[in-house]
């Protein structure tokens, strides 16, 4: 399932909206900003971020980077880019219903090509690990379509159906992603001879709830 997780989400197509975040990116670093100050922060349960410009005057591609250190000063994980940003918003959130939140970067890979924008969510519990990421995100926020809803539709869908090994051939599981995504926030009007179909969906949809 975690395999099914991971190769969903870093297919998914990141939308330019995700720019217009509800809150100011304070803990970040921009290659083309030359403040670029070193930042830190306290987590929870003794973990902490630092986040500024990398220590190689030579890096082109990665001229920033952000870690998390545990309790004991170890780096549990780092990511790098052309520009990198600590997720505030997003950050503290339960991705995978475990009731404990997540650490969510954003981290740009394209060495200032605007086209590789990605989210990075990191668990902490039980032991840290990279929960997913989202390389080309179909997150939307016009259609609420976020980083929740798209976890919660993986989750369903690895639920549901059994679902083979994707190994490279994953077009079609992206598909299904999609129609799932779309039941749950229509982005097209629908002919009144379809809604018929979705009246049984809400017949389906009502019966699973019940049980």
């Amino acid at each position: 399932m975690r395999r099914v997780l991971f190769l969903l989400i870093c297919a998914v197509c990141f939308s330019p909206l995700l720019r217009a975040q509800k809150l100011k990116d304070d803990i970040s670093c921009y290659s083309d900003r030359k403040d670029n100050a070193p930042h830190k922060k306290k987590l929870w349960e003794g973990y902490e971020i630092s986040l500024g410009p990398s220590r190689d005057p030579e890096a082109v591609e990665e001229k920033c980077t952000a870690a998390i250190y545990n309790s004991t000063g170890r780096v549990v994980f780092r990511t790098s880019g052309f520009n990198v940003v600590f997720d505030e918003e997003q950050t503290g959130k339960d991705f995978d219903g475990d009731g404990k939140p997540e650490v969510v970067f954003r981290t740009d890979t394209g060495g200032g090509m605007h086209c590789c924008w990605g989210y990075l969510v990191y668990s902490l519990s039980p032991k840290p690990h990279k929960l997913f990421e989202i390389a080309k995100g179909q997150v939307n926020p016009e259609l609420e379509i976020d980083l929740p809803l798209i976890t919660r539709a993986v989750r369903y869908v690895g639920q549901v159906h059994a679902l083979p090994a994707m190994d490279d051939d994953t077009g079609w599981f992206y598909d299904m992603l999609r129609v799932v995504l779309e039941i749950a926030r229509p982005n097209t009007g629908v002919e009144e001879d379809n809604k018929e179909f979705l009246r049984d969906m809400l017949q389906g949809i009502e019966q699973s709830l019940s049980d």
